[in-house]
């Protein structure tokens, strides 16, 4: 097969390629704008501090981000609210991990305990923000 010998036709159909990968992120943000918050005050505030960091993330031009917190607000808005994004779930700088570590044990306990119910915004607020730091840490440029 020769058909891609020709080193601009390589190019081309690299950056195609591409481009039609592109095309498949930054979608959930539409998907999560459509959803009716419904549930818990700690659910529909989780929503709307997701879709912050989403927008945020959408606009920076991070349709990865902008797509994993979409996906967050919608199961928060369908009365499923995740759990703090686990360590694992991003690349870390070794010199951060263990400060996430400690503040995010520290943030699902408050949230098992009572937060969530007495506290609903400033919990939802402190989930989001969590997430937001680590997302920012793993860029390691902030």
């Amino acid at each position: 097969m020769k058909r891609f010998q020709n080193p601009i036709l390589k190019k081309s159909a690299a950056v195609f390629g591409a481009v039609l990968l592109s095309g498949c992120a930054g979608m959930q943000l539409d998907n999560a704008r459509m959803v009716e918050p419904k549930g818990s005050d700690f659910s529909t505030s989780l929503y709307k501090e997701y879709m912050a960091l989403s927008e945020l993330e959408f606009l920076e031009g991070d349709y990865g981000d902008s797509d994993a917190f979409a996906l967050r607000a919608i199961s928060a808005a369908n009365n499923n609210p995740t759990t703090p994004e686990e360590i694992s779930a991003r690349n870390l700088p070794p010199a951060n991990q263990g400060e996430l570590a400690t503040a995010r044990r520290e943030l699902v306990e408050a949230l098992a305990a009572t937060a969530t119910e007495k506290a609903s915004v400033n919990a939802a607020q402190a989930q989001a923000a969590f997430e937001c730091w680590m997302q920012e840490q793993e860029e390691n440029f902030q």
